[in-house]
């Protein structure tokens, strides 16, 4: 019995350590919901977002709120689609690669918990992956960024991690410093390429009268798959 009662304790433990923070939220906003009829239960989540994954100082209060919004969202989807031992298995193939990801994000001045989180999203942790795009390895890099970052030979080189992890963590690490520290607007120009993301935000400006700038306030304005791609990282993170 007493082997019973360890072994049981043994599995609460592991399993908690799997779901936070991804399922500790989503569960909280899920179970608060069936209690209070939804209101306790977002607020509830809200607050665990907001302090889990505080928004940058700078930011206001719309761009707090809808980033807020779409962590939970992305907290949720991310559960519900892979469950708490495959996100534990994509958690685990990431962190194979953590002697090179982590001075790879020093060097970058990154955070490498966001650096692992990239990878989680590009390519859970799976070196030889090659998208419809062609983008290539663990970071996902289109041949033409590998090229920038020192990798010759694309074809080849892209899938060695050694050389992928530390070529777009430095590409990550200088679009937050083009973005002026604004990490979120990094991510979708990571997903999107500066270029386009830039393109699309002068657009909301001329055609919206909004001078506003950065991820949150050009979102609705970015391909879908952008408009996923920033919470889904900050959610792995």
């Amino acid at each position: 019995l007493n082997g019973i009662r360890a072994l049981a304790c043994i599995l609460l433990v592991f399993v908690v350590s799997v779901m936070s923070p991804i399922a500790f939220i989503a569960s909280l906003g899920e179970e608060s919901q069936r209690k209070s009829g939804g209101g306790e239960g977002t607020s509830k989540a809200h607050a665990a977002i907001a302090e889990l994954m505080p928004p940058p100082p700078q930011m206001d209060a719309e761009s707090a709120n809808a980033r807020e919004q779409a962590l939970l969202e992305s907290y949720r989807a991310i559960l519900a689609k892979r469950g708490s031992f495959g996100m534990q298995a994509v958690y685990d193939a990431v962190r194979v690669w953590r002697t090179i990801t982590m001075p790879a994000a020093t060097a970058a001045h990154l955070d490498r918990a966001r650096v692992e989180a990239v990878m989680a999203v590009e390519s859970q942790g799976m070196p030889n992956v090659t998208s419809s795009a062609n983008c290539r390895g663990l970071m996902q890099l289109k041949d033409g960024t590998a090229r920038q970052y020192g990798i010759a030979r694309p074809l080849q080189e892209s899938y060695i991690p050694e050389r992928n992890i530390p070529a777009g963590t430095r590409y990550l690490g200088e679009l937050v410093q083009r973005y002026e520290g604004d990490g979120d607007t990094a991510l979708a120009a990571y997903n999107t390429g500066e270029a386009g993301f830039d393109r699309r935000e002068e657009r909301m400006q001329s055609t919206m009268g909004d001078n506003r700038s950065g991820y949150w306030h050009t979102r609705s304005h970015l391909p879908r798959e952008t408009q996923e791609y920033v919470p889904s990282v900050l959610a792995w993170e």
